[in-house]
């Protein structure tokens, strides 16, 4: 006959009797238990997925499970960002009385809106989380502490120390204690309807101070975009004005002595239609292309290069990758340049012919089965590499390189 194991060192499971007698359902003393045992230096970091797995229960019965233990004050929890939750193990001390336990069950059931109890659903996977972790009560009563006897765990060998007599006592208050949770309850729900109040009464508020804001904000952007155009008025109005006051002056001399004013002012008026569709092209006004110097001294040492020079200028605003302003329009005027191919036809010995006709290039040579060019200006580039480009392009890139050379 197999005798019955007496020693607790040998028995595979010792539970305290505090905790075996405290109240707890089985799905919270199985989650407090397996917390127990992970917890052998005091803490255990074990997530939450893999304690229900462990316990053989679903994910959302775990975490309410956790959660009364956590308001009966039974577990303290220990948030790390990145990191899986620590749970410490509190002293009896601290536990809330057994009583309260059913109101808890209750409050988390209200906080969840679970259709039926905690103690008789085993739950499933689809459980709504728990969104609050506020306990309902803002005074709980310590767990009165028997006379605890120096039992010890036997498989760990440590004594447990005896703890003094808790000052507070259920007898009696009961009735009083299921009060103070009602109360709670009703100031929780009394506060939550506040709070929504308070929201309501401030939308509309919140709502007109954005709009009043939105019209402040463009009423300011208007009142600049005036100014700007004011100033810019002004600043065209007295350029007219000392345009005049020239004008004056050129009448009043000898008109021998102004020949080359004189002639501009004419050139300016028989290019009229010319500027304005250069006005239209680069977004400056007529006016002002009539006051640049520059503009007016290439049209009229330049006349018969004015129409290449815009068809050419059109190409490069047409085809250029970094489109260029009126001083390209300018240097084709004074150099004569004319509208080129859009592409380079034919193979590299075309390519290359017409190269050395635009003075592009000095000379070339093999490389790794490649051509490698050498432009003028010192530029080094593959035939693989610019063989797609435009001349205007290859051209741009040559006087891109010979300005940097200059200024560096």
């Amino acid at each position: 006959m197999t005798t019955a194991v007496k020693e607790k060192s040998e028995l595979s499971l010792f539970v305290r009797r505090e905790i075996d007698d405290y109240g707890l359902d089985p799905y919270e003393f199985r989650i407090y238990a397996r917390i127990t045992r992970r917890a052998g230096n005091g803490e255990a970091w074990e997530s939450l997925a893999n304690m229900a797995s462990a316990c053989c229960m679903s994910l959302g019965r775990a975490r309410r499970a956790l959660h009364l233990l956590k308001l009966a004050k039974l577990v303290k929890s220990i948030e790390r960002p990145g990191y899986s939750t620590v749970y410490r193990l509190t002293p009896q001390h601290k536990w809330v009385a057994a009583e309260c336990l059913q109101e808890l069950r209750e409050f988390i059931n209200f906080r969840v809106k679970s259709p039926t109890p905690i103690t008789s659903d085993r739950g499933t996977k689809n459980d709504s989380p728990i969104t609050s972790s506020s306990t309902p009560l803002s005074e709980v009563i310590p767990l009165p502490l028997s006379e605890v006897i120096d039992e010890g765990i036997p498989f760990e060998n440590i004594s447990l120390k005896v703890l003094p007599q808790s000052p507070f006592t259920p007898q009696g208050e009961k009735t009083g204690e299921g009060e103070k949770v009602k109360s709670n309850r009703q100031i929780l729900e009394l506060s939550q309807q506040l709070a929504q109040s308070l929201t309501d009464a401030l939308k509309p508020v919140f709502a007109s101070f954005v709009a009043e804001t939105k019209s402040i904000l463009s009423e300011i952007k208007e009142r600049s975009f005036l100014a700007n155009n004011q100033d810019k008025t002004e600043s065209l109005r007295r350029q007219r004005s000392k345009k005049a006051v020239l004008s004056s002056d050129i009448n009043l001399t000898d008109s021998t002595s102004y020949p080359v004013k004189a002639q501009e002012s004419s050139n300016v008026e028989e290019y009229s239609h010319l500027l304005e569709e250069l006005a239209r092209i680069v977004g400056e006004s007529v006016e002002s292309l009539s006051f640049n110097s520059n503009l007016t001294n290439a049209l009229t040492q330049n006349p018969s290069s004015i129409e290449p020079a815009m068809q050419y200028f059109k190409q490069a605003l047409a085809t250029w990758k970094k489109k260029p302003g009126l001083g390209l329009f300018i240097s084709a005027l004074k150099k004569g340049l004319k509208p080129v191919p859009t592409k380079p036809g034919g193979g590299w010995g075309d390519w290359a012919n017409e190269a050395l006709k635009r003075r592009l290039m000095q000379f070339s040579q093999s490389h790794n089965g490649d051509i490698m060019v050498y432009f003028v200006g010192g530029i080094q580039k593959l035939w693989s590499e610019v063989r797609h480009l435009d001349w205007a392009e290859i051209e741009a890139m040559i006087a891109d390189s010979s300005n940097e050379s200059c200024s560096a």
